[in-house]
């Protein structure tokens, strides 16, 4: 597969997976943390795995279940195909490259696992590895010249560790949901932003403009 081709395939899976998110939130039955007696998907108090769940908070069948799972997994896949391409972009060596493609495919191949029962295993191994591979993509993006970028990830990182430590500490709980789709936005952005230029890095790409 060309890198082209990878590049392609991250951004309409990210494309597909905002539509499908939209679509869950739709038929999402209703239910929060907030409110439990509620009769719609909430944009402030309901999490992104509350449509993944057998049941919604309002303890009715979450119809949205099936569209959700899809989603993730789509978003999943898009963003693996991503971390495996992602190392061609830097000038460093080549363990660092390795380290990055390795952890950061891993993080994602473990993130689809998140709708199962391992929901909290998930999310602590896929952060960890999630958190070596950007380690490793910040040391890219620096010594590559890639300034604009590895400042705007220091934003994202910002972000994934103040829902991380939310989650863990349960401070400030109520507003998690909210800090959970600011970060979906930035942090997919972010993505979407590095993936238009490793599409363009690519020598054998066709003349095609492309996002």
């Amino acid at each position: 597969m060309k890198k082209s081709t990878g590049s392609r395939i991250t951004f309409f899976g990210v494309c597909i997976f905002i539509v499908l998110y939209f679509i869950a939130a739709y038929l999402y039955p209703g239910g929060s943390q907030a409110d439990r007696t509620a009769k719609d998907f909430s944009w402030l108090n309901n999490y992104w795995c509350d449509l993944l769940s057998e049941q919604a908070k309002n303890g009715q069948h979450n119809a949205a279940r099936q569209i959700a799972i899809t989603s993730w997994l789509i978003l999943s896949f898009s963003l693996l195909i991503f971390w495996y391409f992602l190392p061609t972009l830097f000038a460093v060596n080549d363990t660092v490259k390795k380290t990055i493609r390795f952890c950061g495919v891993a993080a994602m191949g473990i993130s689809s696992l998140l709708f199962t029962q391992l929901h909290d295993v998930v999310i602590h191994s896929a952060s960890l590895l999630g958190f070596i591979a950007l380690c490793g993509t910040f040391t890219g993006l620096y010594k590559s010249g890639y300034y604009r970028f590895f400042y705007a990830g220091l934003l994202c990182i910002a972000l994934m560790c103040l829902n991380y430590f939310i989650m863990m500490s349960n401070t400030f709980i109520s507003f998690l949901p909210l800090i959970q789709k600011i970060t979906f936005v930035i942090v997919l952005g972010w993505i979407l932003f590095i993936n238009r230029e490793l599409y363009r890095s690519d020598p054998e790409k066709s003349n095609k403009i492309f996002y």
